[in-house]
């Protein structure tokens, strides 16, 4: 077991990007002028602590990686035909030409509203943009460019985890994690320390994550496309990894959720997929190595998958919502999940009254736009264009204005 060595590695501040805010005429979506527009991220989040959510959209355009804040209620409403109408600012934050994630958290609690936090992968290698909740810059620290160097470079994971004295923004990219305490993420000269792996190096990283409020104690999962591991928090410095998934199906999204039964801890709930055989959901508990239980889905998606677990009211217990990106994205809905005695089991699957609209490329987001308590599935095409699915009842039916 490798230690976490207080190997710290410095990050260089850059001058900010250039900000450009709408001035003027009312703007419109997809932005005029921006033919090339290739949306590589998107969050939904209180922004700016109205009580609305509101969707951050990172996209490359015009040769630059750009920032767009679409306001709850305003710039994206409850509307199926046409969801996002405008953007309320813009703010570049460099060339992007890898990967790029944005995460919405508070940092700064002096400030108004919430920090918007960039991590991309440029021409100069990978940085990390801190803007506030206006999307002005606060600071770019530039990240060693050895992050980049590697495996699994396409995929980027950024997260803020942590309990007590481990607060910390997590950044996997290029088969490597990296932390940043994030009491330091607005810090001119902040340090940055590297998570040893629990084996020879990390796999391209697809999820980090804590277990479910309430776990003792609370747990670090860390997963790969065919491998996962825990780790009970405080880390220390020697964590205490469990392999949770060892050469397993390869899984190609997954979310730690708190699954009736054996998980009473939570487990790690992912979409396996099988090609002609269709797809599978799997899940594995968070504390024991154990083979996944696999629940057949008897259908074949192709496309970038998405799942989250909730209850949406299908029945009683937690629901698992899968969404699969392609030309037309599937979405469906399986009650009552649940893991007992090593099976995973699920409800009839639900699928949407209506087909939902062609959108390529599809990323999702859940989002409550209309400050009413019942959340939209938003789903964000690559050239910007969108659908909005209702989570209420009907369930998933097309959103109304």
């Amino acid at each position: 077991m490798r230690a976490l060595r207080p190997s710290i590695l410095p990050l260089i501040a850059l001058a900010p990007g250039c900000l450009a805010s709408p001035e003027g005429a009312p703007q419109t979506w997809p932005p005029p002028g921006l033919d090339d527009l290739d949306v590589v991220d998107v969050t939904a989040a209180e922004v700016d602590a109205d009580g609305v959510d509101d969707l951050v959209i990172v996209a490359r355009a015009a040769g630059e990686g750009q920032v767009f804040l679409l306001r709850g209620g305003v710039d994206v409403v409850a509307d199926s035909d046409a969801p996002l109408v405008s953007f309320s600012r813009l703010a570049s934050v460099g060339p992007i030409d890898g990967p790029a994630r944005v995460l919405v958290t508070e940092l700064d609690a002096s400030r108004a509203g919430q920090e918007v936090v960039v991590a991309s992968v440029g021409a100069d290698g990978p940085t990390l943009a801190v803007l506030d909740a206006a999307l002005a810059p606060i600071v770019t620290h530039a990240l060693p460019p050895a992050l980049v160097q590697g495996p699994g470079v396409a995929t980027m994971t950024l997260a803020r985890l942590g309990v007590g004295g481990e607060d910390r923004l997590y950044l996997s990219i290029g088969g490597q994690i990296v932390l940043l305490p994030s009491a330091e993420a607005l810090a001119a000269e902040p340090a940055l320390l590297m998570l040893p792996p629990p084996v020879a190096s990390w796999p391209p990283i697809t999820t980090l994550a804590l277990s479910p409020p309430g776990a003792a104690p609370a747990r670090l999962v860390v997963g790969g496309d065919v491998d996962a591991w825990s780790a009970p928090l405080p880390l220390g410095p020697t964590p205490s990894w469990v392999v949770l998934r060892d050469e397993a199906d390869a899984w190609e999204a997954s979310v730690v959720a708190p699954i009736a039964g054996d998980g009473a801890d939570g487990v790690l709930l992912g979409r396996a997929p099988r090609g002609v055989d269709g797809d599978a959901l799997c899940a594995v508990p968070l504390d024991a190595t154990v083979t996944p239980a696999c629940l057949d889905l008897a259908r074949d998606r192709n496309g970038r998958g998405f799942v989250r677990v909730a209850d949406f009211g299908l029945a009683a217990g937690p629901d698992a919502l899968v969404v699969v990106g392609g030309p037309v994205p599937a979405v469906t809905v399986y009650p009552q999940v649940t893991l007992t005695g090593g099976a995973l089991t699920a409800g009839a699957a639900y699928d949407p009254p209506s087909p939902p609209p062609e959108v390529a490329g599809a990323i999702p987001a859940l989002a409550d736009v209309g400050g009413d308590a019942a959340p939209e599935l938003l789903l964000v095409g690559a050239s910007g264009d969108a659908a909005c699915l209702s989570l209420g009842m009907p369930l998933l039916a097309p959103c109304e204005p």
